[in-house]
This record gives C-alpha cells, sequence and structure tokens, in this order.
C-alpha cells in the first residue's frame, strides 16, 4: 500500500477518536505580519488579558470589528461647503 492509499483508507474510515469532525466547508486561516508601534503593541497585550484570550486573538477580534463597522457604514464621505471649513478652521484657531 502506498503513502496515498493510506491516506484514502484513513479517510473513509470512520473516526473513533471522540472529537468533532468537520468535512469541507472549512476556509484556510490566513497569517498576516505587521510591524506594531510598541505603545499600540502594549494596548493591544492589555485588551487582550483583559478579555482572557492571545494578542493575535485580540488583533484578529479588532480588525472584523472595524471590518464589520465599514461594511454597515461603507459611504463615511463628508461633503462640507469650503467657506464653511473655513470660518470652523478660523473659530478653532482663535479658541486655541
Amino acid at each position: 500500500m502506498s503513502i496515498d492509499d493510506d491516506v484514502q483508507a484513513a479517510l473513509a474510515a470512520p473516526y473513533t477518536g471522540g472529537g468533532e469532525v468537520v468535512r469541507g466547508g472549512l476556509r484556510a486561516k490566513i497569517v498576516y505580519s505587521a510591524r506594531i508601534p510598541a505603545e499600540l503593541s502594549d494596548e493591544i497585550a492589555d485588551a487582550a488579558a483583559v478579555a482572557a484570550v492571545t494578542p493575535s486573538a485580540m488583533i484578529a477580534t479588532l480588525v472584523e470589528e472595524a471590518l464589520r463597522a465599514r461594511r454597515a457604514n461603507p459611504s463615511r464621505v463628508v461633503t462640507v461647503d469650503l467657506a464653511e471649513l473655513h470660518r470652523a478652521i478660523d473659530q478653532a484657531a482663535r479658541a486655541a
């Protein structure tokens, strides 16, 4: 028997290990690498500790939440009259 035959036989045999068998429908998870400033890294680690998850799981959750919010409100373009914008900037500068 070849290795391929062994694999096919194992896949065809009923699973008796006690775990849940899920066939098909699963998508692979993709790994991304990012350089995160130390301050943000500390904040992520703190949030992960509070949630009792790993920093990687916390990052995945934060990305998922951000993307969900973006899908919920895809058009975040705001149109402002240029004169109104200048007035607001001048007012803010005087207040400072």
